[in-house]
C-alpha cells in the first residue's frame, strides 16, 4: 500500500516578544496549490502538501491558512453597575494568571498577555463569573490598531486636553461588528442640543463623546437598542491603559 500524500503545516508566530517555528504532519487527500499570504500580528499556519518522494511543494489557498491564538482583550458586560452582576475582577485576574491575565478597573477589562484561543479563554473567564452575561473578546492587535488611529484628535475638547471640562470619550465594544453603520456623526437627543454623540465606528468600537450631565447616561444605555447588538462601554482613558500594557509588552 503507498503512503498517501501529507501536509507540512509550518506555523509561524509573530507576538509581543518572540518568534518561533512550529512543525505538525497531518494525513490528507489531496494536493491544492495557491498563493502565499501573510499576516503580520497573529499566527498563521502556512499549510503545504508533500507528494511522497518529490521535493515540490504547493501552498494551500489563503482560505485555508488557520488563525490560532494571540494576546488579546476582554470586557465584561454590566459587571458592577448598579448593584447588580458583582464580581471581583481583580480575584479573576489572580485566578488566570496561567494566562497572562492583568485585571484594568473595577467593571470586568482584562488584558490577556498569553497566547490563549478565544474558545479557551471565553469558557476560563465564564467558570469564574457567579452570573451569565456577555463577554467581548477583542485581539490585541485590533486595540493597538484603534489607539494608533487617534480617532478623538479631531474634536475640540480633544485638542484641549484629555477631555473638556464637561465632556467624557468613550468606546462601545460591540459583540459583532455592524452589517450597516448608521450614518455620522450621530447625536442625540439632536444636532443642536446633543448629550452624546456618536463620531466614528472601526470594526467593533463605537466611539462618541457624552456630556457630564445625568440624562447622558440615560442615551448611553440607548446606543444597543440603536445599533442591535450587544455593547459594553468603557472611558477612552481604560483603553489608552490597555495599550500602554500591550504596548509594553511590544518588542523593542
Amino acid at each position: 500500500m503507498p503512503f498517501p500524500p501529507f501536509f507540512i503545516i509550518i506555523s509561524l508566530l509573530y507576538r509581543s516578544s518572540r518568534k518561533r517555528r512550529i512543525f505538525h504532519f497531518a494525513y490528507a487527500k489531496d494536493r491544492i496549490a495557491g498563493p502565499a499570504s501573510h499576516y503580520e500580528g497573529h499566527e498563521l499556519y502556512y499549510i503545504w502538501s508533500v507528494l511522497p518522494n518529490s521535493s515540490i511543494f504547493h501552498l494551500l489557498a489563503p482560505s485555508s491558512i488557520l488563525l490560532a491564538a494571540m494576546p488579546s482583550v476582554v470586557f465584561l458586560r454590566a459587571v458592577n453597575v448598579g448593584g447588580t452582576n458583582r464580581c471581583q475582577p481583580a480575584l479573576i485576574a489572580k485566578e488566570l494568571a496561567k494566562f497572562g491575565v492583568v485585571n484594568i478597573g473595577a467593571v470586568g477589562t482584562f488584558v490577556v498577555r498569553e497566547d490563549v484561543s478565544e474558545s479557551v479563554l471565553r469558557a476560563a473567564v465564564a467558570k469564574k463569573l457567579p452570573f451569565k452575561c456577555e463577554i467581548m473578546i477583542c485581539p490585541a492587535r485590533d486595540i493597538i490598531k484603534l489607539a494608533s488611529k487617534d480617532p478623538f484628535s479631531h474634536e475640540p475638547p480633544v485638542r484641549l486636553g484629555p477631555s473638556g471640562p464637561d465632556i467624557t470619550r468613550f468606546v462601545n465594544v460591540l459583540a459583532k461588528k455592524l452589517r450597516t453603520p448608521p450614518p455620522l456623526p450621530l447625536s442625540l437627543p439632536s444636532d443642536d442640543d446633543w448629550l452624546l454623540k456618536i463620531i466614528a465606528i472601526e470594526n467593533r468600537f463605537v466611539l462618541g463623546l457624552y456630556r457630564r450631565e445625568m440624562k447622558a447616561i440615560s442615551y448611553l444605555g440607548k446606543i444597543e437598542k440603536l445599533l442591535g447588538v450587544p455593547a459594553t462601554t468603557r472611558n477612552w482613558n481604560t483603553i489608552e491603559k490597555v495599550v500602554k500594557i500591550l504596548r509594553r509588552d511590544a518588542p523593542d
